[in-house]
């Protein structure tokens, strides 16, 4: 991966933004050098030697105007650098984001959500860093060039010797890339495995309680903090040994410069002012000899961070980290699409027509195969079979929630070519077999962005049969339902989401084993309001008897593939599985 074009692509993002940081740095940096010149003849006039003849309150005063015109340079400069430093972040984050939402939704993300929020917290932090490090190293480089300039001009031989530690720091840094890269990306593969397991934790906390599993669970999170603990410091280690090496090589390099100043005044060739000079331009030089090194360093480490975010673009081009996009700073964004979507010609569903699709998921071999099977408007098609045959991966292949290895899908006799964008509200809508809420009103969690039309919304709610426990419930429909829904009973949550989905008026309902935490009569209830609605369409994964005996076709899947399909009574007569699953009830 090559660091240098993704970083040039980041700063050609903004070009007059970093332009102007660069500038203002750049003269921030090299305001050490007027100030060297005032401290030589400061110490030249004290001792009569001054070449100006300005006096020592002339030189008070020139002094204060300087400070303050640095503080000045120095606060537009932060101002600049924050600024810019939110563009870089702002934009690798929202193209790795982007990338994230254009995947399947079942593969968008191949590891746990801790494992990404690790990586755009520190790994896009660490790349928005050398970024501005690079600002630094260029107004740094350029006070090192002019301060050599003006001390060969007072002596060449000290001034060259100045600058020998800079030679050995960079061989240091070359001999240790390597291993600071290793070191790095174990630390941050750690810290995103200890990261991960806490929010497993917390996900499932009541499974881990009604196991009385607490012990062991915080026992694992122990372990995985404990080699977290230990890769951090190893790769900290090595960061601050190659620091206090370059500190020391510096300081060894100092002790030269001063015997040989010493020696010059000795001899009459230094000032005093000249001295000071040296003296005072040595601390700079001394950090910016770290500074090249740490930056070398730096580098390596942010090469981890392109690599680890490269991962999250589960083979899209690399590119796309640093591909050029508003973030819109300045302005607000455009307007989100207005809800409901316009209904086209085409959108009402007439025949849905799946024809040899095969999907299986990343890295095994499990999925469906050669599926194929046709849904018409008004038709109510059950899917069932044992647990793990595939149907909610047919589902999710259907709607575009996994790649498709092979056969595709067609709407009204046309093919599909993007599943994952085509089927939304008004073409169609889904609830899942876990429903996801969030910490939101109920009213929020069904809106959804929908617009909240008090007739739909009530439609929506007695269909979904959520109008007795909302009675119940002192804020009704302000109801804070907590985070993931959990303030709610798992019937309660799978409502709330068949309520989201009824309420977009879709011409095809995918349910997912939506009565799986309802009770029967409950489940009845949703049933039959669905039917009264007139000409509804629905793909159901179910079980219950209630959905099978309405069902117009129903389709048994095995180990991923349609073993059998027919009417409930054609399967019951022919099927032993399906009077294995007719009598699970």
């Amino acid at each position: 991966m090559s660091i240098a074009r993704y970083l040039w692509q980041m700063i050609l993002y903004r070009p007059g933004l970093y332009a102007a940081n660069l500038v203002l740095w750049a003269i921030v940096h090299l305001s050490p050098l007027a100030l060297g010149l005032i401290v030589r003849e400061f110490f030249d006039s004290l001792a009569g030697t001054s070449a100006t003849g300005l006096s020592v309150e002339a030189l008070i005063a020139v002094l204060l105007g300087y400070t303050l015109a640095r503080i000045t340079l120095m606060a537009g400069g932060a101002l600049t650098d924050i600024r810019h430093r939110f563009s870089m972040k702002a934009l690798v984050t929202a193209n790795t984001f982007e990338r994230l939402l254009e995947r399947p939704g079942v593969t968008a993300m191949q590891d746990t959500v801790g494992e990404a929020i690790s990586r755009f917290r520190e790994d896009v932090h660490q790349i928005e860093d050398s970024v501005s490090w690079l600002l630094d190293s260029f107004g740094q480089g350029l006070f090192a060039a002019g301060s050599l300039v003006i001390m060969v001009q007072v002596n060449a031989r000290v001034a060259l010797v100045t600058f020998v530690p800079l030679i050995l720091v960079v061989t240091l840094s070359r001999l240790a890339s390597q291993r600071v890269e290793e070191y790095r990306r174990a630390s941050r593969a750690a810290a995103s495995d200890a990261v991960g397991a806490l929010g497993e934790v917390f996900t499932a906390v009541q499974s881990i309680k009604l196991g009385v599993a607490e012990e062991r669970a915080a026992a694992h999170v122990r372990r995985l903090n404990e080699r977290r603990r230990q890769l951090q410091l190893r790769d900290r280690m090595v960061t601050e040994v190659l620091q206090s090496v370059y500190y020391n090589a510096v300081s060894v390099g100092t002790g030269l410069i001063l015997l040989l100043a010493a020696g010059a005044m000795r001899t009459g060739e230094f000032t005093v002012g000249d001295f000071s000079l040296f003296a005072y331009y040595l601390g700079f030089v001394t950090d910016f000899t770290w500074h090249v090194g740490m930056m070398l360093v730096h580098l390596r480490q942010t090469s981890v961070s392109f690599g680890r975010l490269a991962e999250l673009l589960q083979g899209g081009p690399l590119d796309r980290l640093v591909r050029h996009s508003p973030i819109h700073l300045d302005q607000e964004p455009p307007p989100v699409p207005a809800l409901p979507a316009v209904r086209q010609e085409g959108d009402r569903l007439q025949e849905l027509r799946v024809d040899r699709l095969t999907c299986t998921y990343p890295r095994t071999s499990k999925g469906i195969r050669d599926v194929s099977l046709t849904l018409r408007r008004g038709g109510f098609v059950v899917v069932t079979g044992r647990v793990g045959a595939g149907k909610t991966t047919l589902l999710r292949g259907i709607l575009g929630l996994m790649e498709h290895q092979s056969g595709g899908v067609c709407w009204n006799g046309c093919r599909v070519d993007d599943p994952r964008t085509f089927f939304g509200p008004p073409r169609s809508a889904y609830t899942p077999q876990v429903p996801t809420l969030f910490s939101d009103s109920l009213k929020g969690n069904v809106l959804m962005g929908w617009p909240d039309e008090p007739d739909d919304l009530a439609r929506a709610l007695r269909l979904a049969a959520l109008e007795r426990d909302l009675a119940a419930m002192p804020a009704g429909l302000e109801t804070v339902v907590g985070a993931r829904g959990l303030k709610l009973s798992g019937g309660q949550q799978q409502r709330v989401a068949a309520a989201r989905m009824l309420l977009r008026r879709a011409d095809l309902l995918v349910i997912d084993d939506l009565s799986s935490a309802v009770d029967v009569e409950t489940e009845a209830a949703i049933w039959e309001g669905l039917f009264a609605e007139p000409n509804l369409t629905c793909l159901v994964v179910s079980h219950r008897r209630a959905a099978l005996r309405r069902a117009d076709q129903v389709i048994l899947m095995d180990q991923g593939r349609i073993a059998d399909r027919g009417s409930l009574s054609e399967l019951l007569a022919r099927s032993p599985q399906m009077r294995e699953i007719w009598g699970v009830e």
